[in-house]
Order: C-alpha cells, then sequence, then structure tokens
C-alpha cells in the first residue's frame, strides 16, 4: 500500500482491536477476544456498566458477565490486574514483561527521605505478614485485623489503602479477583504461577515486546499512540521504535490526513470488509486517546465525569456510538437498576441531518437494555437527537 486511506485505516484498526472476527459469547471466544485486544481497562463508575464489561459487549453483543468475571475476578484468574493502561486485566503471562516498571516504583520508593519512607513501610511489612498469615484480603479486611491489633493513630484507611497499592505497583501484590468489586489482595506468589514471576528477558527486550505488542493491538499507529497504549511517554520509547525499525520489526508507513510517522507491522493487509454497530466504553481503545480519535474518525471526545455539570456538554457519562465503522454520536446512559429501567439521559448526533441513523441506534439502545436487565427505556430531553429517538423507541 502505497498511502493507506483512511477508510482502510479504520478497518486495520478496528481489526487489530478485536472487531471483525465473530469472536463467540462464551468463556473461550472471550479469552481469545481478550488477548487479541490486549487487555481491559477498569474504572470504579458504574452507572451505566463498569467498563471493563463494555468492550467485550461492542465486539460480541449480549454475554453472561459472570463468564467473564470467571476469566478476571476469580481467585486464580487468567487476566490478572496491573498498571498497563491505568488499571486493567492483562493476560497473567504478559505480567512479567511490567517487572522493569515494578522496579522503577520500588526504586523510587526507596529514594524518599527515610523519615518519610520508615512509616509507610511498617505497614506495608505488617500488610505482606497478614497476606503470609491469611492468604488473600480485601482492604476492609486489613482495616479490621489493625483495628484489632494495632492503635496508632496515623494508620487509617486511606494509610492502608496506599501502602497497599505501592506494593501492588512494585509487583509485590497483585490481585485475587475480587469481591464486590473490591480487589482481594494477594502475594504475587499466591497467585502467579513461579514461570510468569521471574522476568525471562531484560528490561529493554521486556519494553520491546510491549512497543511491538502496542501496534499489534492497535494495528497502526504514531509514537504517541504507542506509547500511549502501555502508558509509556513518547521519549521513552523512541529507542525501541528504532531498534525495532531497523530489525525489520515495525515498518514506517504512509496514512491519509497524518503527517507525522506512522508505524505497522510488517505484513499487515486491510482485513475483509466487515461493519461494525456499537456502543462503546470511554475506556475502549477506539477513543480512549483523544487525538487518534480526531485523526480517524473525525470525533472529538471526551469523557466529561470530571467536568463540573453546568460546563459539561454531553453529560456524565456519553458513551461513543459507532454505526457502520464511523463514529456518529454519543448518548449518556444510566441503569436505573430499582426501576429497571435504562434512562438515556441525553443523545447526540454528529451530523442531526442522518436521520437514517436513528433507527439502527434505537436497535443498539435495545440491545443494551437487554443486557443490563432493564426492562424499559426511558428519553430524557436533552440532545440534538432525542425527539427523533423517542419517536424511534416508541
Amino acid at each position: 500500500m502505497d498511502e493507506i486511506s483512511i477508510k482502510q485505516a479504520r478497518q486495520i484498526t478496528l481489526h487489530a482491536a478485536g472487531f471483525g472476527h465473530g469472536f463467540t459469547a462464551d468463556q473461550s471466544g472471550m479469552d481469545a477476544l481478550i488477548r487479541k485486544i490486549g487487555l481491559l481497562q477498569i474504572d470504579s463508575v458504574n452507572v451505566f456498566q463498569r467498563s471493563h464489561y463494555m468492550p467485550v459487549y461492542s465486539r460480541v453483543g449480549k454475554y453472561s458477565q459472570s463468564d467473564l468475571d470467571a476469566l478476571t475476578l476469580a481467585t486464580q484468574p487468567k487476566f490478572i490486574e496491573y498498571w498497563a493502561h491505568q488499571a486493567s486485566f492483562i493476560p497473567l503471562e504478559d505480567r512479567h514483561l511490567f517487572h522493569p516498571r515494578m522496579t522503577w516504583y520500588r526504586d523510587r520508593f526507596h529514594k524518599k527521605p527515610a523519615a518519610e519512607r520508615k512509616p509507610i513501610q511498617q505497614l506495608m511489612d505488617w500488610i505482606v505478614k497478614e497476606l503470609e498469615a491469611n492468604g488473600p484480603m480485601r482492604i476492609n479486611e486489613f482495616e479490621h485485623d489493625l483495628n484489632k491489633r494495632k492503635s496508632t493513630s496515623w494508620w487509617g484507611w486511606s494509610d492502608l489503602k496506599v501502602a497497599a497499592e505501592r506494593l501492588f505497583f512494585m509487583g509485590t501484590l497483585t490481585s485475587a479477583g475480587r469481591h464486590n468489586f473490591q480487589r482481594r489482595y494477594a502475594l504475587a506468589e499466591q497467585v502467579v504461577p513461579v514461570e510468569h514471576l521471574q522476568s525471562r528477558l531484560s528490561d529493554e527486550d521486556a519494553q520491546d515486546e510491549l512497543v511491538l505488542k502496542s501496534l499489534r493491538h492497535l494495528g497502526l499507529a504514531t509514537v504517541d499512540q504507542i506509547a500511549d497504549f502501555y502508558r509509556f511517554y513518547p521519549t521513552e520509547i523512541r529507542d525501541n521504535i528504532r531498534r525495532l525499525q531497523d530489525a525489520g520489526k515495525i515498518i514506517q508507513v504512509s496514512v491519509e490526513n497524518q503527517p507525522k510517522p506512522v508505524y505497522i507491522i510488517p505484513g499487515t493487509t486491510e482485513p475483509a470488509p466487515f461493519s461494525v454497530n456499537a456502543i462503546l466504553t470511554p475506556f475502549d481503545q477506539v477513543v480512549w486517546h483523544r487525538e487518534r480519535a480526531k485523526w480517524l474518525y473525525d470525533f472529538d471526545y471526551k469523557i466529561e465525569i470530571y467536568v463540573p455539570e453546568p460546563k459539561r456538554i454531553y453529560g456524565y457519562y456519553s458513551l461513543p456510538i459507532m454505526l457502520e465503522n464511523e463514529l456518529v454520536g454519543r448518548v449518556d446512559l444510566k441503569h436505573e437498576r430499582k426501576e429497571g429501567t435504562l434512562l438515556v439521559k441525553s443523545v447526540w448526533q454528529e451530523n442531526p441531518e442522518h436521520k437514517y441513523q436513528i433507527g439502527p441506534i434505537a436497535v443498539l439502545l435495545r440491545d443494551a437494555a437487554e443486557w443490563v436487565g432493564a426492562e424499559k427505556i426511558s428519553v430524557e430531553s436533552k440532545g440534538n437527537a432525542a425527539a427523533s429517538l423517542k419517536k424511534a423507541l416508541k
């Protein structure tokens, strides 16, 4: 391909992101899907649905959440938590690739002044001993034991959480699933098979592999976008890019509307045509990099959870809508669980003149309501597509 068009780039990147493969909505299909897309980002917001459930739904349709929980939240999960693209579920066998990051967190902590480090170190040591004695524990179980055994005034809940998270970043602790979505902390050796505890790669090779994996999961990308996948700074991976390019493991290509260098894995071809109609989470790799979404889809997307309500344009939890491989709108959803209602707080089209999109959007919302167990859909008046959607849903 002399120059990759935007249309071709969308097909390549969506295919790399797990669309168009026909993954099945059972545990084996979900296992294969997560490995294809690389990770599931975790977010605590549950206003519509917790975010890590959404990428699977967007790609396979309605599925049993208990099947995904069996892969991610069990005591011995196949996908384990680490700080990959923020907090994420990653394949267990990928954990060793983050050992250099774990070492960096340990080194940074030990460089702190002794007076600042000592109190938190004492608490970290206590947490490790508790886990050695009791096995995996949630933070409230630590708190219960601490109140029974310790009376030191500065050891409060926030101190416990900070200490546990430090140990999690350092790799001393990991997750042994969750209970009521609270992480069950465990010593790494209590969960991670011994063959994955010790890295088999140098720091340089581990980072090379993460850069390659980023590009495989993105399909094609700029340096900034590759770096963002596993949360590196672009300057951190420039040597990796150069080394991988010299080795012929990645090549540079020209892509429409992108002045920056774009990289791709050699042999990547445009997949057979497929069409995506889906509601996405804000934490889907299709949209989580704002400049990438703007470049590939002309879609300027910013999650407004942290925007003060009077300044929000589209809504608190506005989800991108994709029709026929284009991002055509956004919908702010809330699952009113007690009332059994999927509340559409606002719905917007990028081009409100495209009335033909309303029917497919209504279909997506009916499916979403059924998936989360809502018996009815209620549409509020906010948004340039609200009135049309109300009519379509009737």
